[in-house]
């Protein structure tokens, strides 16, 4: 589902209107293809589920009147790794961002625009928190792993999907009806596994940089509460008593986008507006060097949380985030 929930913010331009609104846009594509047959005298149209997403289409509108079907068919093998990889970034992909964009600019949706317009208006800001607004669900059952691998990957990055997972089939073709415990619903980040990495096997330089940087602060972090002359536990984390450590790289708008590294910690004061978290300490660091940053200019934050007092230093974990 692609969700439009502008209810307490406001919206101009086209796709609705300005003002408050509490309508929901509802998106649902319908992906098909077909898959190579072993015996290449059989059709290829006999192994594919065109068909299937044509019923369900019918199926939707009539009982969900409100929900905008969009099927996409792909002539292309899902069976094989490749060929999905290019579906899913020459036509999936472009579709989701369409009405990414068009929500984050208050436009006209895709399936809103008149085919047979010719002029275009001037487009509106693109707003840097249309995440808030929008979101996005995978739903899936067995089929092809190529074809559901490559459509997660897709869209993982900048979407992070929830996922249905339908794992009891068929039960409206014996039963004749509908069941919610046939779907188990996961949100991202109980799916999201990704392992740990060797940073000795990193290539990226950028990535280098900023381990080598949180390396450096980690180590001058440790040293200071081992000396014992700081306010650490007694103040700036008397709260939590859980410190974290945060690395941005920036690339710097006044040195020909050169890299730029800030350092930052969170803090947990105990008082009314005084936490304030790794990450956004040290964007507010970077914005206060140099005003003139942009949003684009944020590479990467990497976050780390250290142990306090007794804890094994050996145990300090290691986040790497990319915007």
């Amino acid at each position: 589902w692609w969700r439009r929930c502008t209810g307490g913010s406001s919206s101009g331009g086209g796709g609705g209107g300005g003002g408050r609104r509490s309508s929901v846009k509802k998106v649902l594509i319908l992906v098909s293809g077909v898959g190579s047959p072993r015996n290449w005298t059989h059709s290829v149209a006999g192994n594919s589920t065109q068909a299937c997403a044509e019923l369900m289409e019918i199926f939707v509108k009539v009982l969900y009147p409100d929900v905008i079907v969009v099927r996409l068919h792909s002539e292309t093998n899902i069976f094989r790794y490749d060929e999905n990889i290019s579906f899913s970034k020459q036509e999936l992909l472009p579709c989701v961002n369409a009405y990414r964009d068009a929500h984050a600019r208050g436009e006209p949706y895709p399936d809103e625009m008149q085919a047979t317009a010719t002029v275009t208006a001037a487009r509106g800001s693109f707003d840097p928190d249309w995440k808030q607004t929008f979101s996005v669900a995978i739903s899936f059952a067995d089929g092809s792993p190529a074809r559901t691998h490559a459509i997660q990957a897709s869209l993982r990055r900048w979407y992070r999907p929830t996922y249905y997972h339908f794992w009891q089939l068929k039960t409206f073709w014996h039963d004749s009806k509908l069941s919610d415990e046939d779907i188990e619903v996961h949100p991202f980040e109980e799916m999201e596994t990704v392992p740990a990495m060797d940073v000795a096997k990193i290539n990226d330089e950028e990535v280098k940089l900023v381990i080598d940087e949180m390396k450096a602060f980690r180590a001058h972090f440790l040293q200071t509460l081992d000396e014992n002359r700081n306010d650490i536990r007694t103040f700036w984390l008397r709260k939590t008593k859980k410190p974290v450590l945060a690395v941005l790289l920036v690339s710097d708008p006044e040195d020909r986008g050169r890299p730029r590294l800030y350092r930052g910690t969170n803090m947990e004061v105990s008082m009314p507006t005084g936490s304030l978290c790794a990450e956004r300490n040290v964007i507010g660091t970077a914005l206060a060097t140099n005003p003139g940053l942009k949003r684009e200019d944020l590479r990467m934050v990497a976050v780390l949380a250290v142990p306090l007092s007794k804890d094994d230093p050996s145990k300090a974990s290691l986040r790497c985030k990319i915007p």
